[in-house]
């Protein structure tokens, strides 16, 4: 089974290249020559693993960090490129405090600019597999540590086999195995003088080769579909159970569904076109095929991981569908998103999509079962959006509300600060605008308001002189300065709250949209700067309006127990809540004894693929039991011009939507998956709604159908067989079976 690895490639064991830098990496000698980092009792250990001896580590506290460590010479990799591979295991690792908190190896390299630490990260449980990363080195790099283990995280983790090995020759030439099943279309890259290392995701070595009968290649060309849609890479060949026979479709009146396949070429095809027609359906009843947005994946080359230097060539833009050439070793994908119209008559509807290739054409027949009900709009969904012009702010928040969402978190609109004596005013034209923008697209839900982007405290110290008095450092390219809870002036504590009582009356003469205020961002680490400000500011803050509600992005326990008596909304990512029973119900206690909601967060846009994006954004909060929903980031769109551009800077980029070279707005199939997963979300609350106001053994039966689709919902879902996108359609469709039945009788009464 192809799997989409995210953030390491897992991968089958291979010849190393070159001499192991690490002595006893196959811990037969027990740990010698390996460092322990601050463990706790017994949490390192030497057990039986696969090919002899292995360690063995656990962590059961969030707040400590467990490593194994091996000094390197940095001589031997001095401006080159290593890798590492290692035999792991995990079981029952969750999220921690930050995304980074997660079982991980890290290389640690110092140069002249400071410390450097790429990484690859592992959560959930998992059996035996191989790993492997590719990291390239700084040609001034004095000293480098490797480190194995857990970080502010629990669970345990084992390691075997481990080899760190001089990747390069010096010639730039990759590593056969790297690319192995996609020959000539990877290799090494050099941008802005950082080596990136191509890295084969799909598993060829596991799949039958495709056999293409009489017909299949007469034609030229085979559509097939994928577990996940989105998996198509350079080399991909369908299996012949992949092979697209038909599509059948559910989608409720007014929802989005995508029809999403790949062609194989048998032969090098010159023009290539798909086209839906339109559906026809009951009584006369008719969905035009302008309903369709016929959409193709375009490759480019991203990053796996925030920090990696690894590569892989993936089909994440979705460009307007054309006609195109497809060559033998470089599938095309196809997204075609279906919108019902809200007034559809509810029934089978029934069409094609035809596929036209150099003379050769395939009818593929298409089936759209609507059912009888009507979505609510479900529980609250919102995207950080750091964008400080509101110019196509309408158009942005258009689509994020065409894609599921409910409202948006204006995370960096940078509301203008002056003095007037001993006041500080608010410029709101910027924030007006954003907010006029906010209702054009249709929003409803309160709007999540950051207007200083952390900096209210540290914009007073300036406007006021009194920033010298405390050190400063630069948080995402701006000026914060720190300090102690109880060192903040108190002459500002006063202005501090003027400000927030001016946002609260001019959103009540601006007629605004409820708000939660939202002051410091990820006040997570007890030492770190953020947690005294927090303190102050979402204290100062709920003294002066104290019927504004708060927002606030802090992820662990600890962190939040430091700022209970202010908070409102707390978010906590999903993947900790759903990481097992016991770690949902310790967040859920917590919430009982400090009041107000618990949202879901998480950071898909890391990712490339549809189905992850999909069930963060359905399945997993529905069983979380989150009350609502929020993710980083939509962001600014950037232009799609270059490929190559997501390998330029030091981080990837994490965007959901760019823009083309025409200004339209270009999806991602990431994007697709949230829009799939909040439709989900959307039959779940519909269902809970209905129940709700259902009674006896109507009632019942439609709490035991939502406790059935939210038990089959693994807690752990990495590497769990038989959870994936079509399951989770399947479980779609039994909600959708569970609303219609209540509606149905709801509207008998009347």
């Amino acid at each position: 089974m192809r799997a989409l690895l995210l953030v390491t490639a897992l991968c089958t064991p291979a010849a190393l290249e070159g001499e192991n830098l690490l002595r006893n990496g196959d811990f037969e000698s027990g740990l010698e020559g390996w460092a322990l980092l601050h463990p706790p009792a017994n949490a390192v250990t030497i057990e039986p693993g696969p090919s002899g001896n292995c360690a063995c580590l656990s962590a059961t506290d969030r707040s400590g960090s467990t490593y194994i460590t091996q000094a390197l010479d940095p001589e031997r990799i001095r401006g080159r490129t290593v890798r590492l591979e290692a035999s792991m295991r995990a079981e029952n690792v969750v999220l921690g405090t930050y995304p980074y908190s997660q079982a991980k190896a890290t290389l640690v390299w110092t140069d002249g600019l400071g410390d450097h630490n790429p990484e690859t990260r592992f959560l959930y449980t998992f059996g035996w597999r191989r790993m492997s990363a590719t990291w390239a080195i700084g040609p001034e790099c004095t000293q480098a540590t490797l480190y194995l283990g857990m970080h502010t995280t629990t669970g345990t983790v084992w390691f075997d086999d481990v080899a760190l090995t001089v990747w390069d020759t010096g010639t730039g030439e990759p590593s056969p195995d790297v690319v192995r099943g996609t020959p000539g279309t990877a290799t090494a890259l050099e941008v802005d003088g950082r080596e990136f290392v191509p890295v084969q995701v799909n598993a060829p070595e596991e799949a039958t080769p495709f056999a293409a009968t009489a017909d299949e290649k007469a034609r030229g060309f085979v559509p097939f579909r994928t577990p996940d849609p989105s998996a198509i890479f350079p080399g991909t060949v369908p299996l012949r159970g992949e092979v697209v026979r038909s599509f059948r479709l559910l989608a409720a009146p007014g929802q989005y569904e995508p029809i999403a396949f790949a062609v194989h070429a048998l032969r090098h095809l010159r023009r290539l076109t798909v086209t839906p027609g339109p559906l026809a359906g009951p009584g006369g009843a008719t969905i035009p095929a302008t309903a369709f947005d016929p959409r193709m994946g375009r490759y480019v080359i991203q990053r796996i991981g925030y920090t990696s230097s690894d590569y892989y060539i993936v089909p994440k833009l979705l460009v307007r569908a054309a006609e195109v050439p497809v060559a033998p070793e470089r599938p095309q994908l196809f997204w075609l998103t279906l919108h019902v119209p809200e007034d559809a008559r509810p029934g089978e509807y029934r069409g094609v999509v035809r596929i036209r290739a150099d003379g050769a054409e395939l009818s593929i027949p298409v089936a759209v079962s609507v059912p009888a009900v009507r979505l609510s709009r479900g529980k609250p969904w919102m995207l950080f959006f750091y964008d400080s012009n509101p110019k196509d702010a309408e158009r942005y928040f258009r689509d994020m509300r065409e894609h599921g969402m409910t409202s948006v978190i204006l995370a960096q609109v940078q509301a203008p600060l002056r003095r007037e004596g001993d006041r500080a005013l608010v410029d709101f034209a910027t924030s007006d605008a954003f907010v006029d923008a906010y209702r054009e697209a249709g929003f409803t839900d309160p709007l999540v308001y950051n207007p200083f982007h952390d900096r209210l405290a540290t914009l007073l110290l300036e406007q006021f002189g009194l920033a010298e008095r405390f050190p400063s450092i630069e948080n995402y390219g701006e000026t914060i300065r720190v300090f102690g809870e109880d060192e903040y002036p108190p002459v500002l504590h006063e202005i501090y709250r003027q400000v927030v009582r001016d946002i609260r009356n001019h959103a009540r003469e601006a007629n605004w949209p409820p708000m939660l205020f939202y002051p410091v961002d990820e006040p997570n680490e007890l030492g770190d700067w953020r947690i005294p400000a927090a303190r102050l500011e979402y204290r100062l803050t709920r003294e002066a309006v104290p019927g504004l509600r708060t927002f606030c992005t802090a992820y662990s326990v600890p962190a939040m127990e430091r700022l209970d008596p202010w908070l409102d909304v707390r978010t906590v990512p999903i993947s900790s809540l759903i990481a097992d029973e016991r770690t949902n119900t310790e967040f859920r206690d917590y919430l009982r004894r400090a009041g107000g909601e618990i949202w879901g967060i998480e950071w898909p846009a890391m990712w490339d693929d549809f189905w992850r994006a999909r069930e963060i954004a359905g399945f997993l909060p529905a069983k979380a039991g989150v009350t609502g929903m929020t993710s980083w980031t939509y962001y600014t769109p950037a232009p799609v011009a270059d490929e190559y551009d997501d390998l330029r800077g030091e981080f990837k980029h994490c965007l959901f939507v760019y823009r083309d070279t025409d200004g339209s707005l270009v999806p991602t199939v990431t994007w697709e998956g949230i829009r799939a997963g909040a439709t989900d979300w959307r039959y779940f609350a519909t269902l809970e709604e209905e129940a709700a106001r259902a009674t006896g053994s109507e009632r019942d039966r439609a709490m035991r159908a939502l406790h059935e689709v939210r038990d089959a919902v693994p807690w752990s879902v990495d590497g769990r067989e038989g959870w994936g996108d079509d399951r989770a359609t399947q479980l779609r469709a039994k909600l959708a079976e569970a609303i219609a039945r209540l509606q149905r009788r709801a509207a008998r009464e009347g």
